[in-house]
């Protein structure tokens, strides 16, 4: 379930909120360091997944599968140039772009490369810099 009241919203599946639930429900989890940790992040997944916690590796892989098909369905639903992504997984962009290139070179009814995907200039306020263009 995802906090907007749908059922298997990307955000349930691979957002920072999910991380510790998604923690919880693997089979690994208990055991992991990042186990009832508090301030759970994607930051916080990487470095255990890079020091070899199988968890948070297995746990990393699964969000960027969901982030990686959802970027294809976005390709198919709008046919994009360029997809520009923020937020704090993109302050380890040079360990997830390549993977969302795959995902994408791998699925997308696309030429491989016709589709740029790209780090936002200021991915931890991608978000606010977009709405604030509303209100001009």
């Amino acid at each position: 379930a995802c906090t907007c009241g749908g059922i298997g919203c990307l955000e349930s599946e691979a957002s920072g909120w999910v991380l510790p639930q998604l923690i919880e429900a693997h089979p690994l989890g208990a055991t992991s360091p990042l186990h009832g940790m508090e301030n759970l992040g994607y930051r916080e997944l990487l470095e255990l997944a890079d020091s070899g916690d199988p968890c948070a590796s297995e746990v990393f892989a699964h969000c960027l599968r969901y982030w990686g098909e959802a970027l294809v369905s976005f390709i198919h639903a709008f046919d994009p140039e360029r997809i520009v992504i923020g937020g704090g997984l993109m302050n380890a962009s040079e360990r997830v772009l390549p993977e969302f290139r795959k995902t994408i070179d791998r699925l997308a009814w696309a030429e491989n490369g016709q589709v740029e995907v790209v780090k936002a200039d200021h991915p931890d306020n991608a978000g606010l810099i977009g709405a604030s263009a509303l209100f001009y």
